[in-house]
């Protein structure tokens, strides 16, 4: 359980309290029906189940009575990752792997959903694989997840196709969800924003994107940087180029704002998250926006 303690650890009362906020409450209506929730009593109508007759208020009220009970309405909570190499590179936190951040994002996410006995579940993309865990309530799948996470984010992995990853929900998905995606920086193509579109149509989505590196803290940090896609490090006079800092920085943004635009115009909440630390805030902000 070392992913789901480190968020524990980290989650702090007041935080908790914001972020619970969209997952808050029980999703229960009274309908006819048993679960383990008692409601109340009503009078008995032509169909209904003779065993739900309380016969001893229905002697004490000379009237047949029927109990009502309350039917859990769960959500399920569905952990969309976009992994591969890319997500093995290094956050805004040099020294610190983006997929450090992507798992304490689904993780807090997936977490506070258990908390309130919903299902979360998880669909991760390393190429143009795409592998699913069923939903669970349980603490000790989430981890699994994790797991999974993590160890579909490692150097000399394929990036997701998300053409590939987008389809397979589509195709795979026919209930309803609180889709959480969480994906590197990457321009969206046309088609790409089609598939987003019909998700969204579909499913309540809320994204989470990962920031790079950039060059300038790099070099700040006196660290080496390894390359995601090979492993090998950076050459320092790479590293010290501020001219090729600050291109990587332009085109960094304008990425994030073609991103940023899709997802305004689909209605999808996003967040741009640069490290663990910023997790929580980022977070609370992101389902703030709910609705």
């Amino acid at each position: 359980m070392a992913h789901l303690t480190r968020i524990k650890t980290s989650l702090t009362i007041p935080a908790r309290r914001k972020v619970a906020g969209l997952l808050d409450g029980q999703y229960a209506s009274t309908v006819a029906g048993r679960s383990l929730d008692y409601s109340d009593l009503r009078e008995y109508v032509v169909g209904d189940d003779v065993k739900d007759i309380d016969w001893k208020a229905s002697a004490r009220l000379n009237s047949v009575l029927v109990k009502r009970y309350i039917a859990d309405r769960k959500h399920t909570v569905q952990l969309v990752v976009a992994g591969g190499a890319e997500m093995s590179a290094s956050s805004q936190t040099p020294g610190e792997a983006k997929s450090s951040v992507a798992i304490m994002a689904a993780g807090l996410l997936g977490f506070l959903a258990t908390q309130h006995s919903d299902y979360v579940g998880l669909s991760l993309g390393v190429g143009t694989d795409v592998t699913w865990a069923r939903p669970s309530t349980k603490e000790t799948e989430l981890e699994r997840m994790l797991n999974q996470i993590e160890a579909g984010c490692q150097p000399g992995q394929p990036q997701a196709v998300l053409d590939e990853l987008f389809g397979q929900i589509i195709s795979g998905l026919k209930k309803r969800t609180i889709m959480i995606l969480v994906m590197c920086l990457e321009r969206f193509s046309a088609a790409q924003v089609s598939l987003l579109g019909r998700l969204s149509i579909q499913h309540e989505i809320f994204a989470v994107v990962v920031g790079d590196l950039g060059l300038d803290e790099a070099r700040a940090s006196g660290q080496s940087v390894m390359g995601a896609s090979d492993a090998l490090q950076v050459p320092s006079f790479l590293l010290a180029d501020t001219q090729l800092a600050s291109q990587l920085q332009q085109s960094d943004a304008a990425v994030w704002a073609q991103m940023q635009s899709t997802f305004t115009k689909l209605g999808i909440p996003s967040q741009l998250i640069g490290s663990t630390d910023q997790v929580i805030s980022a977070v609370n902000s992101l389902l703030a926006r709910a609705g």
